[in-house]
Order: structure tokens, then sequence, then C-alpha cells
């Protein structure tokens, strides 16, 4: 596969209800942690845990949602996941009740996949979004999709750097 520059740069946090009074993962050192199996967020979890010796009960559940449902109904005290994923599931009329909190715990950057070989094609993408970014439609873009009535996700340095100066950094 092939990648275009980048188009989005996120990363994982953690989602714990409202009332909570941690404002980071190292404030969790011996709560109960839900997050989806089979994920990329698994292995980072464990090994936050291991590093900063945090002593987490580590719940793998079977989906984001199901998490999520756990933070809900108090069964555990906090789920990580990308921003995005949180972000989503928070959205609605019980967004209050959570909160997202903390700093990336990961940086994660989007790209688009294409079939590797084309490389006509894919300097095309390139083009096309290195042109888009240079007229801040993706500023607008992104407002529109990440800051708008049902979801809120700050436009952090990460995205106004790959707006900035357009690549395939991390990929």
């Amino acid at each position: 596969m092939a990648v275009s520059y980048n188009t989005f740069v996120t990363g994982v946090k953690v989602l714990v209800p409202a009332t909570s009074a941690a404002e980071s993962i190292k404030d969790l050192s011996g709560k109960k942690m839900a997050v989806a199996s089979g994920s990329s967020t698994v292995a980072l979890l464990k090994q936050l845990d291991a590093i900063h010796n945090l002593s987490m009960k580590i719940l793998e559940v079977d989906s984001q949602k199901k998490a999520f449902e756990m933070v809900k109904t108090r069964q555990v005290d906090a789920m990580i996941s990308e921003e995005p994923i949180l972000a989503a599931l928070n959205a609605g009329p019980d967004a209050q009740k959570q909160r997202i909190i903390g700093p990336h715990l990961s940086i994660e950057p989007y790209a688009i996949l294409m079939r590797k070989g084309d490389v006509s094609f894919e300097r095309s993408v390139d083009k096309a979004l290195a042109d888009a970014f240079s007229r801040k439609d993706s500023e607008r873009l992104y407002k529109k999709w990440f800051n708008n009535s049902e979801i809120f996700i700050p436009l952090d340095k990460h995205v106004r750097e790959c707006y900035a100066f357009p690549g395939k950094y991390g990929i």
C-alpha cells in the first residue's frame, strides 16, 4: 500500500466520569480501566501501566461501545481509546456526564491508503492535499466535522503542523 500526505493527526486519550478527580492517566493508579480487546491501545495501556507502576485493573472488553457503557454505569473508572472515538461515543444528550482527560498518550497520523505502484496518482493526491492545506480548506473542513454541536475535538498543534508542513511523518 502507498500512503498520502497525512490528513489528520490524533492520539490516544482517556475518558472518565465528569465527577472524577483524574486529570491524567497517572491519576488512575489502582483503578479499573476498560479497553477494547484487539485494539492497538491494549498494548499501549499495558506499557503505560508498567512504565508508571500504576497497578491498574485492565479489563479487555469486546468493543469501544462496551467500554464506554462501563464508564457510564461506573463499572470501571475510565476507558482508553483514540480521541475521536471517545468524542463520538460521548456525543449526545449525556455528554456532560463524562470528559476526556490528559495529554495524548500516543500520536497517530492518518493518511489515505492507495494502491502501490501508481506513482502518478500518488503524486496527484499529495498535490491536491497540499493545495487544500495551503488554501485553509482543511481547517474549514476540520471545524465542520470536529467542532460542531455534536462533537468537539480542538484543532491542536499536531493537526496545524500537518496542514502547514504536508508530509508522511510517522507513517
